[in-house]
């Protein structure tokens, strides 16, 4: 998973450093990277833990979209959608 790379390079790890942060081989941090395989829980949330983000973050995922998608249905978020492009057209300058 192209996020959990782009975290590790920020810090300056590399991929053995943070399997050994982790406590996993070599190869489980690439396939997680690679977001292959089915990873044990314990390993992603510890993979979390040692690049300092949530376990979301990690994974790419907006919470608060999720919260928010699921307390509307999906006609309700397309007719925002389509209101709030509506929107921007109209304020938005040389459109």
């Amino acid at each position: 998973m192209r996020k959990i790379r782009e975290l590790r390079e920020a810090q300056g790890l590399s991929q053995r450093d943070l399997a050994y942060r982790v406590g996993v081989s070599l190869p489980a941090i690439q396939r997680l990277e690679n977001g292959e395989g089915d990873p044990k829980w314990s390993t992603i949330e510890k993979t979390a833990n040692e690049l300092k983000v949530s376990v979301d973050h990690m994974m790419g995922r907006n919470v608060e979209s999720l919260h928010l998608a699921k307390r509307f249905s999906k006609e309700e978020l397309d007719l925002m959608v389509k209101f709030l492009e509506d929107m921007r057209s109209l304020y938005t300058p040389g459109t």
